[in-house]
């Protein structure tokens, strides 16, 4: 495992973001700057580790005194299966995203489905979820992560199309019975998709497919349509296939960095107890990415 920036002196508290690949990540400048607003005297890295490393890595967090981390692709999952101790959303979801250390005590929480919430009200002006229907494209750590939020927020329907079906149908059977809300399983195929996306209000990618260039769309260009909200959780790149697609289609897109600001918002209040200053964050992220993100 590797550490991108240098170590701060030991008075100042150590956050940081732990993924497989985190080179992309926009995390650090985004909470280094919030920090530094606060007069807050904490540094946060990027931490490179292999998934089969992390339970050893969450060890040395506990030893060390890190006080707190944000997991990204592909730890989630095997993060919640570490901890012993967590917040009701972790627990409801079975994934972690946020991790403080609490006197030696590792405490998971997740806040994913918070960003994705306030991201999508924010990008696409939607004031209601209500009778909406959502399709939500794969079944891992991201989607478990912010299915059952989906189905809580008033929705009509939640379909979920994996490339594996079985895991898509976990997903929405664990979803329907916490939510009562209609959960439907598809294949994510061109096939299984056209013949529902006619009655779906939003799409959202929770997939990692267009992480790395050149990947193509998990959705067919036919599929997309004006009049779509389509949203892709990957930030960077800020064009994947899909959005392009999806452009060139009519449909109104966003990627994820306003779902990058707001769940990290909340996980800066979780660690330091103080409200985000989230036009701080906001800026950094600009900063970063020459993209606006409004």
């Amino acid at each position: 495992m590797t550490s991108s920036g240098r170590n701060p002196e030991k008075k100042r508290a150590i956050y940081g973001v732990v993924g497989f690949p985190v080179k992309h990540s926009l995390s650090p400048g985004m909470h280094n700057a919030a920090f530094k607003s606060l007069g807050i005297k904490a540094t946060y890295l990027a931490f490179e580790v292999k998934p089969e490393d992390l339970p050893e890595f969450l060890k040395y967090v506990n030893s060390s005194g890190i006080a707190g981390l944000n997991l990204t692709v592909p730890h989630k999952e095997i993060a919640y299966k570490c901890l012993r101790n967590f917040s009701s959303e972790a627990k409801s979801t079975g994934t972690v995203n946020t991790i403080t250390n609490r006197g030696g005590k590792l405490h998971g929480d997740s806040t994913d489905a918070h960003g994705l919430l306030a991201s999508l009200k924010e990008e696409f002006n939607i004031r209601t979820f209500k009778n909406k229907t959502i399709l939500l494209l794969g079944a891992g750590g991201a989607a478990f992560a912010v299915a059952e939020k989906l189905a809580l927020s008033g929705i009509k329907t939640l379909y979920v199309a994996n490339r594996t079906l079985e895991k898509a149908d976990k997903l929405t059977q664990k979803t329907e019975r916490a939510t009562g809300v209609k959960c439907v399983a598809l294949p994510l195929d061109a096939k299984a998709v056209s013949a529902i996306i006619a009655d779906v209000d939003i799409l959202i990618n929770a997939t990692s497919a267009g992480l790395k260039r050149g990947v193509k769309s998990p959705i067919p260009a036919a599929s997309l349509r004006k009049g779509l909200f389509v949203y892709d959780m990957i930030y960077n790149p800020p064009l994947t296939a899909l959005l392009k697609e999806a452009k060139k289609a009519g449909a109104k897109t966003s990627n994820g960095l306003g779902m990058l600001l707001h769940q990290g918002a909340k996980s800066f209040s979780i660690w330091t107890g103080k409200k985000a200053p989230l036009n701080v964050m906001r800026n950094a992220l600009k900063k970063a990415t020459h993209h606006p993100c409004k």
